[in-house]
């Protein structure tokens, strides 16, 4: 049985692609589809509806779609949106789990932005900055995944 993920490589860490591909690979995970686009308002505001009322809300559909942090920092808005698969048997939560990991603890520390990159920034808007601005976005649950896939591709 095939198990899928919804990952998607944010703006301004379109160029680390390549980069991913070899850490997925080494972790048995495949790139079944992707695709590079600018996400639509609508589709932004479906896939983080759960958000919505939150903080960082607004300032993450703007990141998402425009490319921007509240007038903090711009990005293009180019994302990369990508379906993904285990390359290993192991259930659909397994899957998960073990992607939210490798995003967790290997992808977004190896691609955080570097603090003295962002010197300028006090250090309110740089977190609020990497709350936004970190490098991929991974389905929490395998019905996230099969509806963020939907939503999206």
């Amino acid at each position: 049985m095939n198990t899928y993920s919804l990952f998607i490589l944010k703006p301004g860490f379109t160029d680390k692609l390549k980069e991913l591909n070899s850490i997925l690979i080494k972790n048995k995970i495949k790139i079944e589809d992707v695709k590079k686009c600018v996400l639509p308002l609508d589709k932004i505001e479906k896939h983080y509806k759960e958000h919505k009322g939150k903080p960082f809300y607004e300032s993450l559909v703007r990141y998402m779609t425009q490319g921007d942090v509240k007038g903090i920092y711009k990005f293009n808005p180019e994302c990369v949106v990508m379906v993904v698969s285990s390359e290993i048997e192991e259930t659909e939560q397994e899957f998960i789990d073990r992607t939210r990991s490798l995003v967790k603890e290997v992808l977004r520390p190896s691609f955080a932005l570097s603090r003295e990159k962002y010197k300028i920034l006090t250090d309110e808007e740089f977190e609020q900055l990497t709350t936004t601005a970190n490098v991929i976005h991974a389905s929490d649950s395998p019905k996230s995944a099969r509806e963020e896939i939907l939503n999206l591709f």
